[in-house]
């Protein structure tokens, strides 16, 4: 059943949870530095959703002149396969399109099953490959991009 969530842009107070979802989500987690200066960075749509008090999920991408480069999707395991991670890439993607993004763009596992169909049900296409490009497992990460077209609605 599907939880009721919030969604907000996330705040210093967030940081502390979205690490601990961080190491729960992701073989090589990011450190809490690299989280507060994406907090700092003008160009970042850093998004929380919050169930009650209780933070289930994230996404950060940066702004790269007209292009989205999207870093972090995450949620909370017992919340997963409840549309969440579409929620929030979904909302990432409507405010990079009102800045004029014209190409949205991110990398993937192919280990990574769930993930992948996430982004091509939001209509990511894999455009190349990065061999052995995680440092953990020399496993390659698959590029998806999507293109919008103007006036495009998402």
């Amino acid at each position: 059943m599907a939880i009721s969530c919030e969604l907000a842009d996330v705040t210093a107070q967030d940081i502390p949870a979205i690490l601990a979802l961080e190491r729960d989500s992701f073989p090589l987690p990011w450190q809490r530095d690299s989280f507060v200066h994406a907090l700092e960075r003008p160009q970042t749509i850093f998004l929380a959703l919050h169930a009650l008090d209780l933070l289930v999920g994230y996404s950060l991408s940066w702004l790269v002149v007209d292009e989205l480069h999207i870093l972090k999707v995450a949620v909370c395991a017992e919340h997963r396969q409840q549309g969440l991670a579409t929620r929030l890439l979904e909302e990432t993607i409507r405010r990079a399109r009102e800045q004029n993004v014209v190409t949205a763009w991110l990398e993937v596992r192919p280990s990574n099953a769930a993930a992948r169909a996430l982004y091509a049900r939001c209509g990511f296409q894999e455009v190349f490959v990065r061999r052995k490009y995680y440092t953990d497992t020399n496993e390659d990460a698959i590029i998806l991009a999507r293109m919008f077209r103007p006036g495009e609605k998402v």
